[in-house]
């Protein structure tokens, strides 16, 4: 079982540099548009995450605390994206207002004690709550890219990458409820279980990525009305 776990494990680190490696070999694609920049940048910063983790973990020092730190900018990035796919102006405003709530809350919990970078100490609070906003937002342009799609979803760059975001935290949040459990078979069923759907996001990157060869459409912008 320990094996099995160590190699769904590191093949979901190594699944991580699919969508950055990717990106780059197609960067005067990403190059083209704000938002795919945006996208760019994400991957980079999921993969130096991975990197920066492995070198921790390879010197037994804790790592808790990047968590916090990747959390927040995962947020700020993910909804400057989901906000630029969303054409509807309203959603688009909430997308965009919610960036300075969270970090409001996000600040105002450190200052409190509720959370905190200390060794060892996750964050338990804000993790959650982004990744429950992100979940909603993102299904939310994915349903807003259908309804202004007639034509075949799959050849949008813009489904696979919101289908990898839908798919993603909404699990993430369904695992996140069972992470405070005892039972240590449990805790290692749920953390494989979350390398696998890691894996599934990163593969789904980038098919969307690779799509961007034959894309001719212009990302969504917000309407000006409603």
């Amino acid at each position: 079982m320990i094996t099995n776990y160590h190699t769904v494990f590191t093949v979901s680190i190594i699944s991580t540099f699919l969508p950055f490696l990717t990106s780059i070999v197609l960067l005067r694609y990403l190059k083209a548009e704000k938002t795919l920049r945006l996208c760019w940048f994400f991957f980079a910063f999921a993969a130096i995450t991975e990197i920066v983790l492995y070198i921790f973990s390879s010197k037994n020092k804790q790592s808790a605390w990047i968590f916090h730190i990747y959390t927040f900018l995962e947020y700020v990035l993910i909804t400057m994206i989901l906000a630029n796919w969303q054409n509807k102006s309203s959603i688009a405003k909430l997308v965009r207002i919610s960036i300075p709530i969270y970090i409001f809350f996000f600040i105002l919990i450190k200052t409190v004690g509720l959370e905190s970078f200390e060794t060892g100490l996750y964050n338990n609070i804000t993790r959650p709550l982004a990744l429950l906003l992100l979940s909603t937002f993102a299904f939310l342009a994915l349903q807003n890219l259908w309804s202004q799609t007639p034509a075949n979803l799959t050849n949008d760059y813009r489904f696979w990458m919101l289908l990898a975001m839908a798919l993603y935290y909404s699990a993430s949040l369904a695992l996140f409820a069972f992470m405070f459990t005892k039972d240590q078979n449990l805790l290692i069923a749920l953390f494989k279980i979350h390398a696998v759907v890691n894996i599934m996001r990163n593969i789904l990157f980038t098919i969307g990525v690779l799509r961007l060869r034959g894309a001719k459409q212009k990302t969504l912008q917000p309407a000006s009305a409603s």
